[in-house]
C-alpha cells in the first residue's frame, strides 16, 4: 500500500478490510472511493530523496 492508493469499495465494505486504525483516522472518504494518505514512510518523512 502507498499514500493516494484507491479502492473502489462501499461504506459498508470499508469495516471488513483489516486496516489499522491509524491508517483509517487518516483516510479520505470520496463517493464509494477511499483515498490513504499520511501513512507512508515518504510522508512520515522517514524517506529522504
Amino acid at each position: 500500500m502507498d499514500c493516494h492508493d484507491i479502492y473502489d469499495i462501499s461504506s459498508p465494505d470499508l469495516e471488513k478490510i483489516p486496516v489499522p486504525a491509524e491508517i483509517q483516522e487518516r483516510c479520505i472518504i470520496i463517493s464509494r472511493r477511499v483515498v490513504l494518505q499520511g501513512f507512508c514512510e515518504r510522508c512520515k518523512g522517514k524517506v529522504s530523496k
